[in-house]
Protein backbone atom coordinates (compact mmCIF):
# COMPACT_ATOMS: atom_id res chain seq x y z
CA UNK A 1 0.00 0.00 0.00
CA UNK A 2 1.24 3.95 -0.51
CA UNK A 3 0.24 6.24 1.03
CA UNK A 4 1.83 8.42 -0.77
CA UNK A 5 0.31 10.07 -3.79
CA UNK A 6 3.35 11.60 -5.87
CA UNK A 7 3.81 9.61 -9.08
CA UNK A 8 7.70 9.62 -9.16
CA UNK A 9 10.77 9.68 -7.17
CA UNK A 10 11.72 12.52 -7.93
CA UNK A 11 8.81 14.47 -7.28
CA UNK A 12 8.82 12.75 -4.02
CA UNK A 13 12.49 13.82 -2.75
CA UNK A 14 11.29 17.07 -3.76
CA UNK A 15 8.32 17.27 -0.92
CA UNK A 16 10.52 15.83 1.34
CA UNK A 17 13.40 18.25 1.14
CA UNK A 18 10.19 20.95 0.95
CA UNK A 19 8.39 19.29 4.49
CA UNK A 20 11.58 19.20 6.00
CA UNK A 21 12.51 22.60 5.69
CA UNK A 22 8.88 23.77 6.59
CA UNK A 23 9.51 21.85 9.41
CA UNK A 24 12.65 22.90 10.80
CA UNK A 25 13.52 19.38 10.85
CA UNK A 26 16.93 19.12 12.34
CA UNK A 27 18.94 15.74 12.74
CA UNK A 28 21.33 15.93 15.89
CA UNK A 29 25.12 16.33 15.47
CA UNK A 30 25.84 13.12 16.02
CA UNK A 31 23.56 11.32 13.37
CA UNK A 32 24.34 7.57 13.71
CA UNK A 33 22.21 7.67 17.07
CA UNK A 34 19.12 10.08 15.66
CA UNK A 35 16.68 7.73 17.03
CA UNK A 36 17.73 7.07 20.74
CA UNK A 37 15.80 9.19 23.35
CA UNK A 38 16.15 9.06 26.57
CA UNK A 39 13.87 9.26 29.56
CA UNK A 40 10.03 10.17 28.99
CA UNK A 41 10.67 11.39 25.05
CA UNK A 42 10.80 7.85 25.20
CA UNK A 43 7.71 5.86 23.68
CA UNK A 44 8.76 2.95 25.62
CA UNK A 45 9.72 4.90 29.03
CA UNK A 46 8.29 2.98 31.84
CA UNK A 47 7.76 -0.48 30.08
CA UNK A 48 9.52 -3.59 30.01
CA UNK A 49 9.78 -6.71 28.26
CA UNK A 50 8.37 -9.33 29.45
CA UNK A 51 9.91 -12.98 29.81
CA UNK A 52 7.52 -14.67 26.71
CA UNK A 53 8.61 -11.37 24.89
CA UNK A 54 12.18 -11.00 26.02
CA UNK A 55 12.35 -15.32 25.22
CA UNK A 56 10.93 -14.34 21.64
CA UNK A 57 13.18 -11.49 20.34
CA UNK A 58 16.27 -13.49 21.68
CA UNK A 59 15.08 -16.50 19.25
CA UNK A 60 14.52 -13.74 16.49
CA UNK A 61 17.96 -12.58 16.51
CA UNK A 62 19.82 -16.38 16.76
CA UNK A 63 21.43 -16.73 13.64
CA UNK A 64 21.42 -13.29 12.54
CA UNK A 65 24.75 -11.58 10.61
CA UNK A 66 25.41 -8.32 9.64
CA UNK A 67 25.76 -8.53 5.87
CA UNK A 68 29.69 -7.73 4.32
CA UNK A 69 28.28 -3.90 2.83
CA UNK A 70 26.98 -3.49 6.67
CA UNK A 71 29.51 -4.31 8.35
CA UNK A 72 31.90 -2.07 6.09
CA UNK A 73 29.48 0.92 6.48
CA UNK A 74 29.20 0.35 10.57
CA UNK A 75 33.16 0.02 10.06
CA UNK A 76 33.21 3.94 8.06
CA UNK A 77 30.58 5.36 10.59
CA UNK A 78 33.40 4.44 13.37
CA UNK A 79 36.53 5.34 11.37
CA UNK A 80 37.99 8.25 13.61
CA UNK A 81 36.09 8.46 16.55
CA UNK A 82 38.05 8.88 19.20
CA UNK A 83 37.31 6.70 22.91
CA UNK A 84 36.77 9.31 25.59
CA UNK A 85 39.96 8.83 27.83
CA UNK A 86 37.99 7.09 30.76
CA UNK A 87 37.51 4.28 28.52
CA UNK A 88 40.82 3.29 28.05
CA UNK A 89 41.36 3.31 32.06
CA UNK A 90 38.57 1.08 32.56
CA UNK A 91 39.72 -1.36 29.65
CA UNK A 92 43.55 -1.27 31.25
CA UNK A 93 41.78 -1.94 35.02
CA UNK A 94 39.86 -4.58 33.61
CA UNK A 95 42.64 -6.85 32.48
CA UNK A 96 45.14 -5.94 34.67
CA UNK A 97 46.97 -7.61 37.88
CA UNK A 98 44.35 -10.07 39.23
CA UNK A 99 41.99 -10.10 36.16
CA UNK A 100 44.55 -10.91 34.07
CA UNK A 101 44.12 -14.39 32.61
CA UNK A 102 47.84 -15.23 32.78
CA UNK A 103 47.70 -14.21 36.64
CA UNK A 104 49.27 -16.88 38.62
CA UNK A 105 49.74 -18.95 36.51
CA UNK A 106 53.05 -20.36 35.31
CA UNK A 107 54.45 -21.21 30.89
CA UNK A 108 55.33 -25.04 31.37
CA UNK A 109 58.86 -25.08 30.45
CA UNK A 110 57.42 -26.90 27.35
CA UNK A 111 55.45 -24.06 25.80
CA UNK A 112 58.81 -21.87 26.44
CA UNK A 113 60.71 -24.55 24.75
CA UNK A 114 57.62 -24.16 21.66
CA UNK A 115 58.30 -20.55 21.43
CA UNK A 116 61.96 -20.57 21.65
CA UNK A 117 61.64 -22.93 18.29
CA UNK A 118 59.24 -21.22 16.35
CA UNK A 119 61.21 -18.17 17.23
CA UNK A 120 64.51 -19.74 16.16
CA UNK A 121 63.13 -20.40 12.40
CA UNK A 122 62.41 -17.05 11.25
CA UNK A 123 60.84 -14.77 13.41
CA UNK A 124 59.20 -12.38 10.93
CA UNK A 125 58.63 -14.83 7.98
CA UNK A 126 54.53 -15.25 7.95
CA UNK A 127 52.94 -18.49 6.89
CA UNK A 128 50.18 -18.48 3.47
CA UNK A 129 47.07 -17.95 6.07
CA UNK A 130 48.85 -14.72 7.89
CA UNK A 131 49.79 -13.42 4.28
CA UNK A 132 46.49 -13.60 3.12
CA UNK A 133 44.93 -11.66 6.01
CA UNK A 134 47.21 -9.25 6.17
CA UNK A 135 46.52 -8.49 2.52
CA UNK A 136 43.09 -8.44 2.88
CA UNK A 137 43.54 -5.86 5.72
CA UNK A 138 45.01 -4.07 3.64
CA UNK A 139 42.96 -4.53 1.09
CA UNK A 140 39.99 -3.47 3.18
CA UNK A 141 41.88 -0.40 4.89
CA UNK A 142 42.54 1.24 1.11
CA UNK A 143 39.01 0.56 0.23
CA UNK A 144 37.98 2.50 3.52
CA UNK A 145 40.07 5.19 2.54
CA UNK A 146 38.80 5.80 -0.93
CA UNK A 147 34.42 5.94 1.08
CA UNK A 148 36.38 8.53 3.51
CA UNK A 149 37.77 10.41 0.40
Amino acid sequence: MNIYSSSNDDEFLSDLKQWIKNNKFELPSNASNYNIQNGNNNGFYGFHHTDESKKLISENQKGWKHTEETKLKMSLDKTGVKRPAWVGEKISKSVSGENHHMWGKKTSDETKKKISQSKQKNPYKHNEDSKRKISEAAKLRELKKKCLI
